[in-house]
């Protein structure tokens, strides 16, 4: 199975005077299979690969804006990873997401 979910992270610069603000899109695939996610521990182990996988591309390239966006960067990976777990619909998933 194929997921795609479309992000956008805002990303307000916060202290680079150029860039006052700037908008960000991305598409992400992910492919995984529906017995993966059927398992505790699949559901752990493909949850910990999307989470990563999300959280390089919220991330901002540049060392510079990394130190002022942290905040824009972890309301990307909460949304995104919210968005990814609702359209894989795995009760497993949930499960790890909501403990988190």
């Amino acid at each position: 199975m194929k997921l795609k979910i479309a992000a956008f992270a805002a990303l307000t610069a916060l202290a680079i005077a150029p860039l006052a603000s700037a908008e960000d899109e991305f598409e992400l695939e992910f492919q995984f299979s529906p017995a993966e996610v059927s398992t505790q521990q699949g559901a752990a182990e493909i949850y910990s690969e999307l989470e990563s996988k999300i959280k390089e591309e919220c991330e901002p390239r540049s060392t510079r804006e990394k130190i002022f966006m942290r905040a824009q960067t972890a309301a990307c990976v909460e949304s995104t990873l919210e968005a990814a777990v609702k359209e894989i619909d795995s009760p497993a998933l949930t499960e790890i997401h909501n403990l988190g």
